[in-house]
């Protein structure tokens, strides 16, 4: 049965097959509200301009089914109470789609099935019906696209967006402080192996001490790995980064264990800097007693297995080994406990230290020895060359005076020319004799009073003792010289020490020169040779006789040999 026109009453249940509605105003009370419009059509033509008045289901009814509403565009909308909002449903040729209106015909909400949707009103909750920002999700997210995926953050106003974790030990309704070593966030990375997804990288925020008002210490540590997920690097709530170790106590620690051996080939090493040109800088901790620590300039490449040579301060500055002040290009200080401060081993090459004076003029390249902090120079060994095509032509040796007040005055003591010759030697040397012409009688066992010295190199003769002291092991040569009065004797021996005569062979009697009295003036002379040890004395002494003589041709001399 067909109805063209519902005008009153209400229609009884399951009697309509088609109803078409022209022009009329479907209200409540002409539609039954138990009528089942399960598999019927309603077809409303855009001629009708009368308003729905009710919704669907009618109050208090049920609509089962389904319900094909053939329409350009379909407007749920309340035109009683001054709102003025309202739902638009649209079906267009490409796309269906839903729209929210303010009254004012601005567009909240638009759902498109192939074009833009968006939410353009309030915060929007997932899994919370209290959103508290723009997009509250409640519970897991995920991500997911054949492409690029991931969230792209814009902000600006010359400020940086934010990514933000929040974490309590309690829930979000009663929260409680964080705990030390709790987790605040973490950053996962897995990669699929071909049978299921593997986690080998992450970054992870953890409370790092004990939690008061207004302090939250934090630490974040970085994992990585192949077959596991191990802690590689850390940097603690101090600032303290570790590489290979959780428990930093620098702005730097780095840790390797001791089986790295030192190598100059590119193995693993606790450090290693690398450039483009193949070199490396690697340091790290030998494997083997004394488990050295080094550091190696070595070639990146394995395959190459070379040594690189390290610069230290190659545009200048000082470097210190053993002190913090450094008085010059390498200064080396050592503990006085220490027996050494440097040692060369010999290589294959000639050991040494090598001191250079690139300008081949007349200054000095020379090794300095030092007292006071390096400030008092007491002993310098030096070459210097004035002939540009060749190495230095002579060695000198400056040594400073015992007893001197002044700084840095070391004189020259000695020199050795290029040709191996001695041409200024600081041997020790001396000749002293007597400053008057008159007559000499010295008794048995005393001193020849020789106390006017007239050459006393290295100041080791004594005038007003009459003594020569030896400064350093060696042989040494002694001559003497006495002019002998007519009718006297003389004789002189030498004495070690102040107490013993010295032999002139083993087992044999000591050393001396006699001249018994002639009628004439006798010329009595002797040279002996005496090895002595540093600090060792000697004297002239009559050994016989009462010796009377010339002062003034009476003299004794001596020299070191070596």
């Amino acid at each position: 049965m067909a109805i063209t026109k519902i005008q009153a009453g209400a229609l009884p249940a399951d009697v309509i097959t088609t109803a078409a509605i022209d022009d009329a105003s479907i209200t409540h009370a002409k539609l039954h509200t138990d009528m089942d419009l399960s598999s019927k059509t309603v077809t409303l033509p855009s001629a009708i301009t009368d308003t729905i008045t009710n919704k669907l289901p009618l109050a208090g009814g049920t609509m089962t089914g389904t319900l094909n509403v053939d329409v350009a565009d379909l407007f749920v909308k309340d035109t009683t109470g001054g709102a003025l909002g309202q739902v638009q449903i649209g079906a267009g040729t490409v796309q269906g789609f839903i729209n929210i209106q303010k009254g004012d015909g601005t567009r909240n909400v638009q759902l498109s099935s192939d074009g833009d949707s968006y939410l353009n009103g309030g915060n929007v909750g997932i899994g919370i019906d209290t959103p508290s920002a723009k997009l509250h999700v409640y519970g897991q997210t995920k991500l997911q696209s054949s492409g690029e995926a991931g969230p792209h953050t814009y902000r600006d106003g010359n400020n940086g967006n934010d990514l933000r974790f929040f974490s309590t030990n309690g829930t979000f309704a009663s929260p409680t402080a964080k705990t030390n070593n709790s987790a605040v966030g973490q950053i996962h990375w897995s990669g699929y192996d071909g049978s299921g997804y593997q986690q080998r990288a992450s970054v992870l925020a953890t409370v790092d001490g004990n939690v008061s008002s207004g302090s939250v210490p934090m630490r974040l540590s970085f994992w990585t790995g192949t077959t596991s997920n191990v802690e590689r690097m850390r940097i603690d709530s101090s600032g303290n980064v570790g590489i290979g170790t959780p428990s930093p106590t620098a702005k730097l620690s780095v840790d390797q264990p001791s089986t790295t051996a030192i190598s100059t080939t590119g193995g693993a090493a606790a450090g290693q800097i690398f450039t483009n040109e193949d070199f490396e800088f690697a340091f790290g901790l030998g494997n083997a007693s004394p488990y050295p620590l080094y550091i190696q300039g070595r070639t990146s490449n394995p395959a190459i297995s070379a040594a690189r040579n390290l610069a230290l301060q190659p545009i200048g500055g000082n470097v210190s080994i053993g002190t913090q002040s450094a008085l010059d290009r390498l200064h080396v200080e050592t503990a006085s406990t220490q027996a050494h401060s440097t040692t060369l081993t010999k290589g294959t090459n000639t050991p040494g230290v090598w001191i250079t004076n690139s300008n081949n003029d007349n200054n000095m390249s020379g090794l300095h020895l030092a007292t006071s902090s390096g400030t008092h120079f007491s002993s310098i060994i030096g070459a210097r060359t004035n002939n540009a095509a060749h190495w230095g032509t002579h060695l000198s040796f400056y040594t400073h005076n015992d007893n001197t007040s002044g700084i840095n005055t070391a004189t020259e003591k000695m020199r050795i020319s290029g040709n191996g010759l001695v041409t200024t030697p600081m041997q020790p040397a001396f000749r002293a004799g007597y400053t008057s012409g008159s007559t000499i009688t010295n008794n048995v066992n005393n001193k020849h009073p020789f106390t006017s010295v007239a050459i006393n190199r290295g100041n080791n003769y004594s005038g007003p003792n009459a003594r020569f002291t030896a400064p350093v092991a060696g042989i040494y040569r002694f001559n003497a010289c006495f002019w002998v009065n007519a009718n006297n004797n003389c004789d002189f021996a030498p004495r070690l020490n102040g107490s013993s005569w010295v032999p002139s062979a083993p087992n044999s009697d000591s050393i001396v020169f006699v001249q018994k009295a002639d009628s004439y003036i006798q010329n009595l002379s002797g040279t002996f040779m005496l090895e002595l040890q540093a600090n060792d004395y000697v004297e002239l002494q009559s050994r016989n006789y009462t010796s009377n003589y010339y002062a003034g041709h009476s003299w004794w001399e001596g020299h070191l040999i070596g």
